[in-house]
C-alpha cells in the first residue's frame, strides 16, 4: 500500500458544505460572504 493520500483542504469542504446546503454556487458564494473580484478589462 502506498502512504500517497491526498490530503483534504478544509476550505474546500466548507465551500462544499455551503453548496449543498444553497444549491447553487451563487446562493453559496451569498451564505459565505464572498463576492465576486471586479474585472480588470474593461
Amino acid at each position: 500500500m502506498s502512504d500517497d493520500v491526498p490530503q483534504i483542504d478544509p476550505r474546500r469542504l466548507l465551500v462544499l458544505r455551503a453548496v449543498a446546503q444553497a444549491g447553487s454556487l451563487a446562493g453559496a458564494a451569498r451564505k459565505l460572504g464572498w463576492t465576486q473580484p471586479a474585472s480588470a478589462s474593461r
